[in-house]
This record gives structure tokens, C-alpha cells and sequence, in this order.
């Protein structure tokens, strides 16, 4: 048996042996509530994996479209199970991801459409058996269809079965394509390779589904009813465990949790650089997790009077890693948040994960990225680039 997992939102954890080939953790609710869900005709399981990676728009999307897809045929009920390979499973067929295993399950463990978990999956066969014994119906994913060691497509037995559901990519937006972006910003890429990056439109229409909730029977917090609304502004690019510790804890601290996204331009002026995600796209991200209620772009990198009032905030959070800042970011920071202090809603959290966004987008020259990201974006002497994920290429 693996080393014992982490209890994910509670739930129990069970350790699967399906073959010799195909072991992990499965984190579900009690049996009872699994056996009334597979004998409700109105409720349906449905299971996707991947390696969730510096997990994305197009990663989120997978899952909430797989979710909507099910409410669409009519069930009441649709429980998503997540599955996430695991680093070693990663490494032997992909090559050593980005973040590590507890980095990448804190982020999916955070997302509103996931429901269960399992975790440390290896990278083989997702057959009609696994389905079996996760008591769901439909494997899904989306038409990147992944080969396993020895040539075998991922999802034939399922497809074969009757077991798989296909599901529809994101334009625009894949894990290799944000490793290119960061590449690109240490100077890598040529000006005409920057300009023609592309990046994951987004329509009213779609920011309004991924602020819903996951529940389409569940109606939205309004903020005019709130009490106590939170507030956490904050650039929020490449959403990581730092973020999820930040926005789970500030979430307990009121009614109603809202963040405040800065534009690229403004990120751009204050940090030098734009962030490797658009403010569109870092959005979407956001409103992903669990906790957040509602989003404002393109807010005043400054706390002023007009924010606090138009949008009824009682208390400005700012997180912190576990090692602090340098003097030089707090010197930054008292400035952005003076109103805040004056006033006595500000509050600091700290996060549990020292990872951040800069440590990730640093590049090579801090050492914070390693050779292997080089190989994965064909540089060293390996051609092509490596997709790093499953769903990379994920539904619109």
C-alpha cells in the first residue's frame, strides 16, 4: 500500500486495489450515501482524470462542463469523481510536473465541481473496471486522447464498454502552452512567437457559468444581502495552494467572499511585467474555487473610499507565505493598503504552501525552474513539446 493519504474535505479514504497495475486512495463519503446515489435514477457518477498541472481555465472548464453536460440530460444529481496521477506516475510517461503532488491536490481539492477524489492514480488504462469500482457510470474526457506504456489509448476498454463521454476542447489555453508564456517572458521567444500566443476567450455568457453555482438548483449569494463581506484583492495569476490557503481561510471570516482582480496593464506598471494569464482568464480561475462568490475586474491597485463603499466591505485581507515578505513588498503593500489600516478592516493570513506565483514565474535564472522544463518545451536537445496534463486540451 502507499503512504497514507491526506483526508480531502472530510471525506473517508479508501485504499483500491482494481489490479496489480492500478492502485490508489479513493476519497468519498460514507457507503451509504455512495449506495443511495447509484440507486437514485436521478443522480448520476461520472469520473475524470488528469495530472491538473499549474492547473487552468481549460482544466476547470473540463470539469464543469462535464458536470453541466449530465444536468443537461436531465439528472438531479450529477458526482463528479477527480482523478490525479500521481508525481511518479507523471515522471515515467510525461516527464516530472511542475507542481508536486500535494500542490496539485490542494488546487483540485478547491474546485467547486469536484465532489471526490482519487488521488496517487497511476498512469494506465481508465477502464470499465475502474468504473466499477468508483460506482460510476461515465468516464469522461476530453478529444486528447492520451496513449499508455505499450501503446494502448487510455479510454478503449471504456469506449469499447459503452463506459466513456467525450467532451470538447478549450481553445486557446493548455499547460504547455503557459510553460511557453513563461518561457517567453525570460526572453526566450521571438516577439512574433509573444504576439501570436493565444489565450481562452471568454464571453459574458462564460464568466456567468463559472460564477454559478456548481449546483444549478443552489442559488447565488447576492452581495446586497451579505453581512460581512471579505474582501481579497490580489493578482491571482497561475492560481496555486498559496491562493487556496488564503481564500479557504478568508472565506470563515464572513458571508460573502469577494476578490478583486488587477488588470494586466496594471499589473504590468507596478511589477514590471504582465502576468502569464489574462485578467479574463484569472477570472475564471478564481471563480472556480469553492469559496469565491463574485469577482471585480480591473480594481484600483490602491484601496480607495469608492470600493469600500460601492461594494459594502467590512474586512481587506492580505496573505502572506509562510516566511514572510521582503521588506521591500511590505513597503509596496502599506502603500496599496493605507485606507484599509486606517480604518482597522485589515486583516493578514498566512498561507500553509510557500509556493507563489513569482517563485513560478521567475524562470530558470532564480533556479526555481529546473532542466526538466526545458526538456518538457523541446529545448536541450529534445524535440516537440510534451503535453503535461490530461485534460490539457479540455471543453469549451
Amino acid at each position: 500500500m502507499a503512504a497514507a493519504a491526506v483526508t480531502l474535505l472530510g471525506l473517508e479514504c479508501d485504499w483500491v486495489e482494481v489490479s496489480e497495475e492500478l492502485k490508489f486512495f479513493w476519497h468519498r463519503p460514507p457507503w451509504a450515501t455512495v449506495e443511495e446515489q447509484i440507486t437514485d435514477s436521478e443522480t448520476v457518477r461520472i469520473f475524470l482524470n488528469g495530472c491538473f498541472d499549474l492547473m487552468h481555465v481549460g482544466h476547470f472548464n473540463a470539469l464543469r462542463q462535464a458536470k453541466r453536460l449530465f444536468f443537461q440530460q436531465g439528472y438531479k444529481k450529477v458526482v463528479l469523481v477527480a482523478g490525479i496521477h500521481s508525481d511518479d506516475a507523471i515522471a515515467r510517461h510525461k516527464g516530472p510536473p511542475m507542481m508536486s503532488d500535494d500542490e496539485r491536490i490542494a488546487v483540485l481539492e478547491a474546485t467547486k465541481w469536484v465532489d471526490e477524489f482519487v488521488t496517487h492514480l497511476p498512469y494506465v488504462s481508465m477502464s470499465a473496471q475502474l468504473a466499477d469500482a468508483l460506482r460510476v457510470k461515465w468516464i469522461c474526457h476530453g478529444d486528447d486522447m492520451p496513449i499508455c506504456e505499450g501503446g494502448g489509448g487510455m479510454y478503449s476498454d471504456a469506449v469499447e464498454k459503452g463506459r466513456f463521454q467525450l467532451l470538447k476542447r478549450t481553445e486557446g489555453i493548455s499547460t504547455t502552452q503557459i510553460i511557453q508564456r513563461l518561457i517567453r517572458q525570460q526572453g526566450l521567444g521571438s516577439e512574433t512567437e509573444v504576439d501570436a500566443m493565444e489565450s481562452a476567450l471568454a464571453t459574458t455568457q462564460r464568466l456567468g457559468q463559472f460564477a454559478a453555482p456548481a449546483d444549478p438548483e443552489q442559488d447565488a449569494k447576492l452581495l446586497t444581502s451579505a453581512k460581512t463581506v471579505v474582501y481579497v484583492p490580489g493578482i491571482f495569476d497561475l492560481v496555486h495552494p498559496g491562493h487556496v490557503s488564503i481564500l479557504r481561510q478568508a472565506a470563515k471570516l464572513g458571508d460573502y467572499l469577494l476578490v478583486g482582480l488587477y488588470s494586466d496593464e496594471m499589473v504590468r506598471l507596478h511589477r514590471g511585467t504582465p502576468p502569464v494569464l489574462t485578467m479574463l482568464e484569472r477570472a475564471m480561475a478564481v471563480l472556480s474555487t469553492r469559496w469565491v462568490d463574485d469577482v471585480v475586474l480591473g480594481v484600483p491597485w490602491k484601496i480607495t473610499k469608492e470600493l469600500l463603499a460601492t461594494m459594502n466591505i467590512s474586512m481587506v485581507i492580505v496573505g502572506r507565505p509562510p516566511d514572510g515578505l521582503e521588506p521591500k513588498q511590505l513597503q509596496a503593500e502599506e502603500d496599496q493598503m493605507d485606507l484599509a489600516r486606517s480604518q482597522g478592516i485589515l486583516k493578514q493570513l498566512w498561507s500553509s504552501f510557500a509556493v507563489s506565483s513569482e517563485a513560478l514565474t521567475l524562470g530558470p535564472s532564480t533556479g526555481c525552474w529546473s532542466a526538466r522544463t526545458f526538456v518538457h518545451l523541446g529545448f536541450g536537445g529534445v524535440e516537440g513539446v510534451v503535453i503535461r496534463g490530461s485534460p490539457n486540451n479540455s471543453p469549451s
